[in-house]
């Protein structure tokens, strides 16, 4: 599903280079649920936003299900993200002149992949899904951090991608919220979808399914959980 191999991201202040990367390989299967860890500045969202086509490494390979997702144009990437990746921003990047029903449904235009009907039923059922039944004409600026959040995690789900990538996705939910849009995650992966969270949440970080350290810009060791034997292996 994602190989990334011998993957670097370089940031120049002045005259010295700065390693937001260093040589990072590694693969995600298609339906693993990945917990990305590690302190503030270690490299997590710059690894994600590699993954999501954001950002071009400095040196390296991303590839998506075969796709070296560098090498396309910035109209290929575009056209390809909207069908393959679903992505979850740490700060929401709701459309604040438009409600969170519509924010949902943007997506679904870009697309063209929806009749009409069809976007309207299925953001409806999207907000349902994150606990916003009866919130879609909110404008962003009158949700609460929390709501803005669900909403944006519905709206990375409008296009039915086989690949979520979640920066931060509980951090501003309060922690019954916070197990309510893990569980929808586990649904998701159980029905086919891979998923890569970035989280600081340990005690999420322990339920998902394998789980990627990243430290000074590299990923040190990788954790595989066993939820039946309670057991983990470095």
């Amino acid at each position: 599903m994602i190989e990334l191999e011998r993957v670097s991201k370089i940031f120049s202040s002045g005259d010295t280079p700065h390693y937001a990367l260093n040589n990072v390989s590694f693969r995600i299967q298609k339906q693993e649920f990945i917990g990305i860890i590690g302190k503030s500045g270690s490299g997590k969202s710059t690894l994600l936003n590699l993954m999501s086509g954001i950002d071009s490494p400095t040196n390296g390979s991303v590839k998506i299900n075969g796709t070296e997702i560098s090498s396309l144009s910035h109209r290929e990437m575009t056209k390809w993200r909207l069908k393959n990746i679903g992505i979850v921003f740490q700060d929401f990047h709701l459309i604040p002149t438009l409600t969170l029903l519509e924010n949902i449904i943007l997506p679904m235009e870009f697309a063209s992949s929806f009749r009409k009907k069809q976007k309207q039923k299925k953001a409806m059922n999207l907000l349902e899904s994150v606990g916003l039944s009866g919130k879609g004409n909110l404008f962003p600026d009158y949700a609460s951090g929390g709501e803005k959040q669900r909403a944006a995690i519905a709206r990375a789900l409008a296009n039915d991608p086989p690949l979520i990538l979640a920066d931060e996705p509980t951090g501003n939910l309060d922690s019954e919220n916070a197990q309510h849009i893990f569980k929808l995650f586990e649904e998701l992966v159980k029905n086919g979808k891979t998923i890569v969270m970035v989280t600081h949440d340990l005690d999420l970080s322990k339920q998902v399914t394998r789980t990627l350290r990243v430290k000074d810009g590299e990923v040190i060791n990788t954790l595989f959980q066993d939820k039946k034997e309670g057991l983990g292996m470095q």
